[in-house]
């Protein structure tokens, strides 16, 4: 589904106004079963999906919350898992294999090993980065302070874009892959492509204004 689709932007906005109480009820909304929810949600409707995100986002947000520890982000994970159930997922979904719940918990949990692995990448190539200084210059103590600032500016920054945003770029410029063959990897149009990782270059260019010489 391309990004600015009407069925997406709907999907967002109504797992939007879902989110603001999830956290606050543990009772399960009355309502359509599962089965029903899932029937609507392959007629596109977004409302089944926003229903289900009702009965079931709390659960998935506290699974994120465990792992990432970090609420923002399990905010972005939980609404991640439910727009990927809309999308796709409600066509991977196997009844005969478990319950929807624990199929949602099964797809949180591997976005968050995932976004974990990513935050030690990141981590991991701050680290090269720093080591390949140290080997070519011994700097003075003062320099080595401006170097982790930097270095620590900078994965505050990637920490800051969308998921989708950091993912291009780092395909780009840390993995050496072109637009093309990142759109291919992704499976997205190359258009799209170009969209995130020029939105992620502009949020990274303010957000590390004060480092420029």
């Amino acid at each position: 589904m391309k990004e600015g689709h009407d069925g997406c932007v709907s999907m967002n906005q109504s797992l939007t106004s879902c989110s603001v109480g999830h956290r606050q009820s543990g009772r399960l909304p009355a309502g359509p079963n599962d089965t029903q929810l899932l029937e609507g949600i392959c007629r596109s409707d977004p409302g089944a999906t926003g229903a289900l995100y009702q009965r079931y986002g709390r659960t998935v947000y506290w699974l994120a919350l465990r792992n990432l520890r970090n609420s923002p982000e399990a905010e972005d994970l939980t609404q991640e898992v439910f727009l990927y159930l809309y999308q796709k997922g409600k066509d991977r979904y196997d009844a005969q294999r478990g319950s929807l719940r624990n199929y949602l918990l099964l797809l949180g949990h591997s976005r968050a090993r995932d976004r974990l692995r990513q935050r030690q990448a990141e981590h991991n190539r701050c680290e090269r980065w720093r080591l390949q200084q140290t080997i070519y210059s011994t700097p003075t103590p003062l320099e080595a302070a401006i170097l982790l600032e930097h270095c620590q500016s900078v994965q505050l920054a990637l920490g800051c874009l969308s998921v989708v945003e950091r993912e291009a770029l780092e395909l780009a410029y840390f993995e050496g892959h072109t637009q093309s063959e990142i759109a291919k990897h992704l499976s997205l149009p190359l258009g799209t492509v170009k969209s995130r990782m020029r939105r992620g270059l502009l949020k990274l260019r303010v957000s590390l204004y004060h480092l420029a010489p």
